[in-house]
């Protein structure tokens, strides 16, 4: 007690507590201001480390010292009556007050206005940093970039125009095969031909760091190729290289070019890439002049073109048997053939022939294992479909169309849009000018219900390519999405004339069936039937419009049964017919998730998927399993459009019905009306599903609603003179 008597005279409390505040303010206001200065951080580290080392010799002074007006003197020299200590104790008891309440009243300060502006500093320091991290990252990735562009023909007849273009068609290619390396597709990069474009605005559209251009120059058996290298930001030149050599020599230039433009870019390649970038080509060069003239009739898929391309493809393969890249390609044009015309067994046999000789002979080619996806989609074998498509553009990383077509392989079949929506812009990121692939892309736009976005990038699209068949086909399709029946046909019309086949006929036939014109339709079907007797597609689509007049058995005996494509269509109408338990067999096998025990949400999303199901199902007996999948559907539903192959359509009506809640189902028919929907609406007036449905008075309401909207369109064709 006496030790505490004495350190209470001697201030030395007093001491303690006005050198920690004091200290304590010190501190946040050096960690406050010395950042605004830049300073380092060892200062604020040395200032507490200095005021902590102070404390103890600061109470050992006041415990010795004591203050007076003479000055600061030993408190031995000072007797206890002339002490002015309990004075001096006041002075401080008033500082510590004072720096106390300062200390608060920065605090406040500092919590409430300096940190967050502090905080909002951070935030833009680090959000800069990041943003420049990510700059500088996809800087590195855009170095690694090259669009080359179609070699000018040097000849003097001017008559070399498909060797020249061949010669960077296969560079491309090659080039294509090296990882890391953002290659552009031939048609974006061939989009500049003849033109008089500065490399630099051309880098730019494309969005590469670099341009390969070169010239040829043949006379007999010699040539002369020029090959640079420029730096599309500036022009700069960074590499170039004259060859004089022999016809013989063509594929030894094609590897030198190759291999120096890739150390140009990237540095060495490893002895792998290497020689999966060279080692796939002929040797032949009357094969490779076949297989030249073939890729080149490919990109716009005219339905002669086509054609002509498989002919020159098997001509390489008769030249050269060894030819991997050509059996692989003309797998390739047989498949796009009988997607434009229609399959026949002699054109499915002869492209599973050169798909399997195309792996035999080269394990490692991207494009026999697309070409392999293509052939496995076509037997409903998805899922080894998909590995395919895995494995080829792994293999082909620069293959735009390998992207494309796995894209639409996930959107349309396996229902994995966001997957395949990605595919599809991953495709035009590599050929950004090809109306091919910006037509899928506008086609999955369309079938998400984002129908303005499709519309308006489709009609630029047809602004640059007026004739083009595919383009003018899918602005049909946009236009019968929009419900607009005369603009379809017209639309139709302009397909037709500038491609007279058989898809684009069925097509105008299919669209006349959506909306109603069932008089119109026979006729279209009739015709078809005697242009192509024997065709798939023309005997699918009379199986559709017998299904819509109610002849079920009719139509289930026209679907083709060997065909797995079509097992929807013939599971479909094998429940119309009353014969769920072969439905659900299909179902089984097609839609595995919507079987098991515990249902995934989302895990597909095409309503109609649950609906058809859930039809067979209730069929069987199996009603809690039905509304399960109902209830399911009708919720994924609920976020989705009603246009577009993947909105919600006629589902929440089949789903509300099929639940017995028909009243949300006539809402539900309401909300279709008023968007203005109608495609296939004929089918709600014969399917046996909705017969309940049917038997309410709210119905013919609603659907009295659409039909009457059908109906005025159809008249509006027929006064347009397009019926």
């Amino acid at each position: 007690m006496k030790l505490l008597t004495e350190l209470k005279r001697r201030n030395v409390i007093r001491m303690a507590g006005l050198y920690l505040v004091g200290a304590w303010l010190i501190t946040q206001v050096a960690g406050t201001v010395l950042p605004m200065f830049g300073a380092p951080g060892w200062i604020a580290r040395s200032i507490v480390l200095v005021l902590a080392i102070g404390f103890i010799p600061a109470i050992i002074f006041s415990w010795v010292f004591e203050l007076t007006p003479e000055g600061l003197k030993r408190d031995s020299e000072i007797s206890e009556a002339t002490s002015i200590a309990p004075q001096t104790g006041r002075k401080m008891e008033r500082s510590i007050l004072v720096l106390f309440a300062i200390a608060l009243a920065f605090f406040g300060f500092d919590k409430f206005y300096l940190a967050p502006k502090r905080a909002d500093a951070l935030v833009s320091v680090t959000t800069q940093a990041v943003t420049e991290k990510v700059a500088q990252q996809e800087k590195s990735k855009n170095e690694k970039s090259i669009a080359v562009l179609p070699f000018v023909d040097m000849s003097r007849a001017k008559d070399q125009e498909y060797f020249s273009d061949g010669l960077a068609e296969t560079t491309l290619d090659m080039l294509s095969r090296v990882p890391d390396l953002k290659v552009i597709s031939r048609t974006s990069s061939f989009a500049f031909k003849g033109k008089a474009i500065d490399v630099r605005e051309i880098g730019k559209k494309l969005g590469v760091a670099h341009i390969l251009e070169g010239s040829v120059q043949q006379s007999g058996d010699t040539l002369r190729i020029t090959a640079q290298l420029i730096r599309a930001s500036d022009g700069a030149h960074l590499w170039s290289k004259q060859y004089d050599r022999k016809m013989a020599d063509i594929f030894k230039i094609q590897d030198e070019v190759a291999t120096e433009v890739v150390k140009a870019i990237q540095g060495v390649l490893p002895a792998a890439d290497q020689q999966r970038m060279i080692g796939q080509n002929t040797g032949n060069v009357a094969a490779y002049q076949e297989y030249l003239k073939g890729i080149a009739l490919l990109p716009d898929r005219k339905v002669n073109d086509m054609r002509k391309a498989v002919t020159h493809f098997e001509r390489a393969i008769e030249l050269d048997p060894s030819y991997a890249r050509a059996y692989a390609m003309a797998s390739i044009a047989l498949g796009l053939l009988g997607e434009y015309t229609a399959d026949s067994p002699e054109m499915l046999s002869r492209r599973d022939r050169y798909t399997e000789r195309s792996l035999e002979l080269s394990p490692d080619l991207g494009e026999a294992h697309i070409a392999q996806a293509i052939r496995l989609t076509g037997l409903g074998n998805l899922a080894g479909a998909q590995k395919a498509y895995q494995r080829g553009i792994e293999l082909a990383p620069s293959y735009s169309s390998g992207y494309q077509w796995y894209g639409e392989l996930l959107f349309y079949e396996i229902g994995d849009s966001k997957q395949g929506l990605q595919m599809f812009e991953r495709a035009v990121s590599l050929d950004p000018l090809s109306p091919v692939v910006m037509l899928t892309y506008n086609g999955a736009l369309a079938n998400l219900g984002r129908l303005d976005e499709a519309f308006a990038s489709n009609t630029k699209l047809l602004a640059d390519y007026p004739d083009l068949p595919i383009a003018t086909r899918q602005q049909a399709f946009l236009y019968a999405e929009r419900g607009d029946l005369v603009q379809a046909l017209r639309a139709h019309n302009s397909t037709i004339a500038n491609e007279p086949s058989e898809p684009n006929s069925i097509d105008k036939c299919d669209t006349l069936l959506q909306f109603g014109a069932m008089a119109e339709a026979k006729r279209c079907a009739a015709k078809l039937a005697t242009i192509y007797p024997q065709s798939q597609n023309q005997t699918k689509f009379q199986a559709q419009l017998a299904a819509v007049q109610g002849d079920f058995a009719g139509a289930l005996t026209l679907v083709n049964i060997e065909n797995q494509a079509e097992a929807w269509d013939r599971a479909g109408l094998l429940q119309l017919n009353k014969r769920s338990e072969e439905a659900l067999a299909i179902y089984r096998r097609i839609v595995p998730d919507l079987f098991a025990e515990q249902l995934v949400p989302d895990k597909t999303l095409y309503p109609g998927d649950t609906v058809a199901v859930a039809v067979a199902l209730i069929s069987t007996g199996a009603i809690k399993q039905a509304h399960a999948l109902l209830r399911m559907g009708i919720k994924n539903a609920a976020a989705l459009p009603i246009a577009g192959s993947l909105g919600r359509r006629w589902s929440e009506v089949y789903g509300y019905a099929l639940l017995g809640e028909y009243a949300n189902a006539c809402a539900a028919l309401a909300e279709v009306a008023d968007k203005e929907y109608f495609k296939n609406y004929t089918q709600l007036a014969v399917d046996p599903a909705l017969a309940k449905l049917r038997q309410q008075p709210c119905f013919d309401k609603q659907f009295g609603r659409i039909r009457a909207q059908t109906e005025a369109q159809v008249r509006a064709a027929r006064n347009a003179g397009l019926l």
